[in-house]
């Protein structure tokens, strides 16, 4: 406890005791003298007097309870492991374990290159947190580029205390890509036409290299023909192949099979694609029924 701000009187070098000169106090007449007092931390204190007349003195004192916010962080998650280009929503607790309300409360984020914050806040305001409480905030968070980032939170408020606390977002970038595969229609009559849509996507956040795409075509179908947005497809010994170079992120490739159905029951189209990177072969099929033209299997 320190005194800010004396009226009327002298402090000493150390800055604890306050000295006032009052002079001639008359019978029943009194004089008031003034200071400040700025609390440094919280706790219970005894401030006291002494009034000094010739040799004769008289003490009297006061206890001052100084209460004080006490702020602390508490993340649901420190370090992140990501995708680069994913949505990760991390939760932050504030707690007050002080002796005082907490108002005016405010969050300050430091957020890297590399990171965005979903709405780009950098800063969250609480308002008042009460003593023995908590208040939880939402934030998504997109790493935007591979590497370690460190994101840093600091809490304060208008009553003094203060928090701080940082998530370490570990992100990856990483082709994964999907196939699929439906036909234009089920159940198909024998000796009819139709087709197989084969969609192939690179949902993850690197380019897919060296991509090929395989199609071995059942027995029960004749290869009429195949298109496709990228590349030329192949067809050779009862097989249907097709080199799709690199797919970027984000990129989508779509290949139209074109067969006739030469023999009645079940078949299943599978497709199967290969690449460099993690996963590597992945599959989709498709059953389309066969159905002589009585309508009897």
């Amino acid at each position: 406890m320190k005194p800010v701000k004396v009226i009327d009187g002298e402090l000493d070098e150390k800055g604890e005791t306050v000295t006032w000169k009052g002079g001639r106090i008359s019978p029943g007449s009194s004089k008031s003298f003034t200071m400040i007092l700025s609390p440094t931390k919280e706790g219970i204190w005894e401030v006291k007097g002494e009034v000094i007349y010739g040799d004769m003195s008289l003490t009297d004192g006061a206890i001052i309870r100084v209460t004080a916010p006490k702020l602390s962080f508490t993340p649901s998650r420190k370090i992140l492991a990501a995708k680069v280009g994913r949505s990760y929503e991390v939760e932050l607790k504030l707690e007050n374990s002080g002796t005082s309300d907490a108002d005016d409360v405010k969050i300050e984020i430091s957020s890297p290159d590399g990171v965005k914050i979903e709405g780009g806040r950098d800063e969250i305001h609480l308002d008042r947190i009460g003593a023995g409480e908590s208040k939880s905030v939402r934030l998504r968070i997109i790493p935007t580029s591979p590497g370690r980032h460190e994101l840093g939170f600091k809490a304060s408020s208008s009553q003094g205390g203060s928090a701080q606390t940082t998530i370490t977002l570990v992100a990856v970038a990483r082709p994964e890509l999907k196939v699929e595969i439906s036909d234009s229609e089920d159940p198909v009559i024998l000796g009819g036409e139709f087709s197989y849509k084969i969609l192939v996507i690179n949902v993850g956040s690197a380019k897919a290299g060296s991509v090929k795409l395989e199609d071995e075509i059942p027995s029960k179908l004749k290869y009429l023909d195949a298109e496709s947005t990228v590349g030329q497809p192949v067809f050779k010994d009862g097989v249907l192949s097709l080199d799709l170079g690199e797919i970027e992120p984000g990129g989508k490739v779509e290949i139209t099979l074109k067969v006739k159905a030469v023999e009645e029951g079940d078949v299943i189209n599978r497709v199967t694609l290969q690449f460099v990177g993690p996963g590597r072969r992945i599959t989709a099929e498709e059953m389309t029924s066969i159905i002589n033209p009585e309508g009897k299997r």
